[in-house]
Parts: C-alpha cells; structure tokens; sequence
C-alpha cells in the first residue's frame, strides 16, 4: 500500500483529555450563552434580532446540559468557569463588532469540535459532539448572514 491509500491513524483521546476538552467546551458554552442572553435583553421583544439571539441562547444552554451529562457519564467533575470572552463580549459597543465577534466563538467553537468529535471514545460522545457541531455550524451561518444583512450598521437588525 502506498501512502496515499493508507489509512490516517486517529489518536484517541485519554479520559482525562476527554475532560479537559469537555470543560473547555462547557466554559465557552456557558460564556456564549450568557452573552447571547445580556445581548438580548438589551433589545425589545419584538425586534428580530431579540428572536435570533434567544434561539442561540437556547442553543448554547442546551449544549452546557449535554456536556455536563457527558462528564457525568464519564464520572469527570463538569468544571464552573465561564470562558474570558464573555468579559470581552460584554465591553463591545456596535452591532456590527458584536456579530463580528460572536461569529469568532462560534467559528472557534466549530474549530475545535470539528478537530476532536473523531478522537472521542464513546460513541454517545462522539454523536453528542457531531450534534453540538452541526448546532454550531447553523448558528455560525446566522451570524454571518445576520453580518452581511447588517454591513456596518450600528444597530440591532430589524431593530426599532
């Protein structure tokens, strides 16, 4: 067999790798969602851009649910830290350089699920991370549509 037909070797993660990285998804998940949700309720009800935000709030929410289960199932210890670009996010001003930045956690977010969901062990993990990926790659497509609807305005889309 020659090199291009081999095989990639897939390094598994260790269980305490496994954990690591499930903390660190849970911080930034817990970080976007109160992000989302501060941004939010800076905005009236009825504005469209209020709507989007809570369905990603949501989004983030119910991924910290499922990364605290899958340490449970593990029996690792779901970690309390809130990622530090929810302190960065709550200091921009701007709708445009909101946006702009959201899109970054979520592209991150996308980056490093993407590069571990096929080194995970457990197959309920690996499906609950390939789930958690393809949520984030919608919410990214939001953002960067909501990006390019709002070219540099500096005010909330469909917003009063």
């Amino acid at each position: 067999m020659n090199i291009a037909g081999a095989a990639r070797v897939v390094r598994l993660l260790t269980r305490e790798q496994y954990g690591v990285l499930l903390n660190e998804l849970l911080a930034a998940e817990r970080a976007g969602s109160k992000l989302a949700a501060a941004y939010a309720n800076e905005l009236p009800p009825d504005c469209d851009a209020w709507a989007w935000l809570c369905i990603i709030q949501r989004n983030r929410a119910r991924n910290c649910a499922v990364l605290i289960h899958l340490l449970l199932e593990e029996g690792l210890e779901p970690g309390t830290r809130v990622a530090g670009f929810f302190d960065l996010g709550l200091e921009i001003r701007g709708w445009s350089a909101r946006l702009r930045f959201l899109t970054g956690t979520q592209q991150w977010s996308v980056e490093r699920i993407a590069a571990h969901v096929t080194r995970v062990v457990s197959e309920a993990g690996r499906t609950a991370l390939k789930a958690m990926l393809e949520s984030h790659r919608a919410d990214l497509a939001i953002w960067q549509e909501e990006l390019r609807l709002l070219g540099g305005v500096q005010r909330p889309p469909s917003g009063p």
